[in-house]
């Protein structure tokens, strides 16, 4: 008895192309959408510096003779519970020195930055400012001249002060982060109100001790 050949046999499976151009059209359709709804996270650099430490007795830090050692200006901004304080020289509320110290209490449970940065401003255009001596060059922190591109020194304002352009940051542990930077903005420029300009105040702040 004969039978019939199965026609499974003789199927041929067919291959079948995978069409992606759907899926592509789709990716270029979100993608500027992604684009658009998409939050960036914005990062600042903020140059700081760290209290040099004493300098240990005697050794080749001294300055000559012939030079002698610029004085400091000691600006110092202590944030405490109940307000800021800004100081120079080492001036503290018990030595009550005229234009030396100033205590700004909280306003609104608020630090007055507004206020900090108006007593900075008046402590640069009274002392720093008048003691700029003319033009010197500018090194970086391994005692090299720092040049521009073509070649010639940076030059920079000779103050009369070591620590002109320094400003030493104390605040306590628990304060806020946003709070810290907007201390920190005060403290590097200031918007004059009677030439609307900003004014640079003190750009390389320190962070002392935390209290």
């Amino acid at each position: 008895m004969a039978f019939k050949p199965s026609d499974k046999r003789k199927f041929v499976a067919e291959e079948a192309e995978l069409n992606l151009l759907p899926i592509l059209n789709m990716i270029i359709v979100l993608i500027p959408l992604l684009l658009t709804s998409a939050e960036w996270v914005k990062l600042g650099l903020l140059e700081t510096r760290l209290p040099p430490a004493a300098a240990a007795g005697g050794g080749g830090g001294a300055a000559t003779e012939t030079e002698a050692p610029l004085p400091k200006l000691s600006l110092l901004v202590a944030v405490d519970e109940a307000g800021a304080a800004v100081s120079i020289e080492g001036a503290t509320s018990e030595t009550g020195e005229a234009g030396k110290y100033t205590y700004f209490p909280m306003t609104n449970g608020a630090v007055d930055y507004d206020a900090i940065s108006k007593e900075l401003w008046r402590i640069r255009k009274d002392l720093v400012l008048p003691s700029i001596k003319g033009k010197e060059q500018a090194v970086d922190d391994r005692g090299k001249v720092r040049v521009n591109p073509d070649g010639s020194p940076v030059m920079v304002d000779a103050y009369g002060f070591d620590d002109a352009e320094t400003v030493i940051i104390s605040a306590p542990n628990e304060m806020p982060f946003q709070d810290l930077v907007k201390l920190l903005d005060a403290t590097r420029q200031f918007k004059d109100p009677q030439s609307g300009r900003m004014e640079k105040l003190f750009p390389t702040p320190m962070m002392g001790k935390i209290n």
